[in-house]
């Protein structure tokens, strides 16, 4: 049989439903059909000549599990991130992104800021719904004019979810039924020029809303640079190749949120969210659930880094150091509890706006079961852009800084993710040897009075 030219540089599988699934070659069509069981994924091409994508976002979204009682205090809202980088040799030009409704792949034709909608009927509530994006049209494309060869880049997007339906019923449905929790899609796809070739990327994901319960044992507490103590700093330096500093922002012109600890409590087994037979034991750090007190307009997250240290029952602790990560997967089965320091940078876009941050924090527990914190609702703080024009402040982000060959500890890679049939291709984390400190010890009674 003659293919016409290109055939396999890019081919479109129609499954039932009307679900399309497009694959930019051959070798990518077997891995997209891996991607075809995971539940996170509809459809995938994320690989095109040199241009690569990675969704790096959590499978579910809070929903409080007391969300119908006028009292409860839920998070509505959370940053959803994507990765892209230039495996090639030749810099990319042009690159436009955009989140939204994709309705060509084949020309990165669709309708940014809104999102595909479900109508849904089941026994406990109903309706038509759609993740949303406060920031509109204007937040939801990006342009990045160069990513140069090695680079990597990561944009993120503050989108809010429904919590209930007209009536006022849960969209997570019976309280001890998973199957009928409400799932919601969001298309992200890019386009750039390599050289003179047209390079197209996209995927579709898919998020669904959970019943969980607060859990007030797990706090949130914001810090001071001078509250962390040095051997996280000097880990983040050993593995990342600089340390953090409020005064010296990784990304230039950004503001740096200071370090934010998250007590993740003991992570527990949680879902099976990709489909591998095994539980995630996942955590997620956000720093905003409350979409009325954050504008991305004005303040855009740009970058977040820090360290996760999970204490082991065997006395010791493993040490994670990280970069634009805000979710986590596979976390040790043997921990005793855990704890997130998360230092985040937004880029001022708008001068003269205040906003108050509202972190909040998703951990497995049981099988088949999340939570979040307790205290959800106090705020970290309010913080502002500067009251004058904001000159050098460009209208879409630019590349984020790449990171410094400095290595100056010894690491081992750890894939906190199954990369074949997860939500996206996690990018390896690296984490420091397991070791006594004592320092996670003492932070996670502290974060507990």
């Amino acid at each position: 049989m003659n293919l016409a030219p290109g055939f396999c540089n890019r081919m479109q599988l129609i499954f039932p439903s009307n679900k399309i699934l497009y694959t930019s070659t051959v070798q990518g069509l077997v891995l997209a059909l891996g991607f075809w069981l995971a539940p996170g994924l509809v459809r995938a091409a994320t690989v095109d000549g040199s241009l690569k994508m990675e969704v790096i976002t959590a499978y579910n979204f809070v929903v409080d599990s007391n969300v119908e009682s006028p009292s409860s205090v839920s998070p509505s809202a959370a940053h959803l991130g994507v990765k892209f980088t230039n495996t090639g040799a030749t810099p990319l030009t042009n690159l436009r992104i955009s989140i939204g409704t994709l309705t060509n792949a084949a020309t990165s034709s669709g309708t940014p800021s809104v999102f595909p909608s479900r109508t849904v009927g089941e026994a406990t509530y109903g309706g038509t719904f759609r993740l949303q994006l406060p920031g509109g049209a204007v937040d939801a494309v990006r342009d990045i004019p160069t990513l140069a060869p090695g680079q990597s880049l990561v944009q993120y997007f503050f989108v809010t979810y429904p919590l209930k339906d007209g009536s006022g019923k849960s969209v997570t449905g019976a309280a001890n039924v998973t199957a009928d929790d409400l799932w919601l899609n969001y298309d992200i796809w890019a386009r750039s020029l390599e050289g003179a070739t047209t390079r197209r990327v996209d995927q579709r994901s898919k998020v669904t809303m959970r019943n969980e319960i607060s859990a007030m044992a797990n706090k949130i507490e914001p810090n001071t640079t001078a509250a962390v103590p040095d051997e996280y700093l000097n880990a983040i330096q050993a593995a990342l190749g600089w340390r953090p500093s409020t005064a010296t922002p990784r990304v230039p012109g950004a503001i740096v949120k200071e370090g934010i600890w998250y007590n993740l409590g003991n992570v527990g087994a949680g879902f099976d969210n990709n489909s591998d037979g095994v539980p995630d034991r996942n955590a997620w750090m956000q720093p905003v659930g409350m979409p009325g007190s954050y504008d991305s307009t004005a303040l855009r997250l740009i970058k977040c880094y820090g360290i996760v240290i999970v204490k082991l029952n065997d006395g010791t602790e493993q040490l994670i150091p990280f970069e634009d990560r805000l979710y986590f997967e596979n976390l040790p089965g043997n921990n005793t509890g855990a704890v997130g320091l998360v230092f985040y940078e937004y880029l001022p876009i708008t001068p003269g706006r205040s906003v108050i941050p509202y972190p909040y924090r998703e951990v497995a527990s049981g099988y088949d079961n999340e939570k979040f914190n307790g205290d959800f609702g106090a705020g970290a703080g309010a913080f502002s852009t500067p009251p004058v024009s904001l000159s050098q402040t460009p209208s879409h982000p630019v590349p984020a800084p790449r990171l410094g060959p400095t290595r100056r500890a010894p690491l081992k890679s750890n894939f906190l993710a199954d990369t074949s049939r997860s939500n996206s291709t996690r990018t390896p984390q690296k984490q420091f040897p397991s070791r006594r400190t004592g320092c996670g010890r003492r932070l996670l009674q502290r974060l507990r009075r």
